[in-house]
């Protein structure tokens, strides 16, 4: 049992740092499997990012020949840049998948960032940057939040900028 003492112990940063390194590496291992692009919003999704990977324009996605600007576009720019850097031919949802994964691992790191800034201004002034890590080994524990990092939508991207907005 963790109590105040040993909060701020070695071997207690140790363990966190392990559990979160643990965590992160399921996170990302689920993203190699091989299923392709299942549901309809992530065959959209990857068929705008490799759209735009293959005519390697990045200022617009284009949903077909008509511009998609219903959504932000930076995500389908991190997804086309995932595909163009490791992508394959035959099976493209590996690396579009790698670009959900890195917005929601930013996702959860300004999670441990907000934890951690609350715990700093309201808490005992002890070990804020473990209650961040601990929001964020949390948030990475919940099977709903890493099936939307594993999945390719835009989603997990507006997570993150909620999430960090709440920073400022």
């Amino acid at each position: 049992m963790i109590n105040a003492e040993s909060a701020d112990s070695p071997a207690c940063n140790r363990l966190f740092i392990l559990a979160f390194v643990v965590l992160l590496g399921l996170a990302i291992g689920n993203t190699v499997r091989t299923q392709d692009l299942w549901f309809a919003d992530e065959a959209r999704v990857g068929g705008i990012a490799i759209q735009m990977a293959d005519r390697q324009l990045y200022s617009v996605p284009y949903l077909g020949v008509e511009p998609f600007v219903e959504k932000p576009p930076l995500y389908f720019i991190s997804a086309a840049l995932a595909y163009r850097w490791w992508g394959e031919p035959d099976n493209p949802a590996r690396a579009l998948r790698l670009a959900s994964v890195f917005w929601g691992l930013l996702a959860a790191a300004a999670c441990a960032g907000l934890a951690a800034t609350v715990a700093r201004r309201f808490g005992d002034g002890g070990s804020w940057y473990l209650k961040g890590l601990t929001a964020a080994l949390i948030l990475l524990a919940i099977p709903g939040y890493v099936k939307n990092v594993v999945t390719v939508r835009i989603d997990i991207a507006l997570v993150f900028f909620y999430t960090a907005s709440l920073l400022c």
